[in-house]
């Protein structure tokens, strides 16, 4: 998955401890105008979703690292793996809500590896 050219994904901010083990691109869907683009990043502390900013300024006041847009306890969050036509979903069940992420087949099955581990 790629995402449009005049926008880029900034570094997500960790903590002292906190190491990424993976980060994979996506499409995060939410109704009909709260689709964003960004990352699922997964740490050895959580899953975060970084969205992507437009170049120029927005890219500059993120250069140096962001909060996550969403932020997912693995021992609390369970993920599905779902196909809609030749869309594949990846879907984080948490807190009695989910979201879900258009991403590669291939990117889905690394991240349902490390929500296993």
């Amino acid at each position: 998955m790629d995402i449009p050219y005049n926008m880029r994904i900034p570094p997500l901010k960790l903590s002292e401890s906190e190491q990424g083990l993976l980060e994979v691109l996506c499409l995060r869907r939410k109704g009909i105008f709260g689709n964003r683009y960004g990352s699922l990043v997964v740490t050895n502390q959580r899953i975060a979703f970084v969205k992507a900013v437009m170049d120029g300024v927005g890219a500059m006041l993120t250069r140096n690292g962001v909060n996550a847009m969403l932020t997912f306890d693995p021992a609390k969050t369970t993920g599905t793996h779902e196909q809609k036509g030749k869309r594949h979903f990846l879907v984080l069940a948490h807190d009695g809500g989910s979201e879900r992420f258009v991403m590669l087949p291939e990117e889905v099955q690394k991240v349902l590896t490390q929500l296993a581990h």
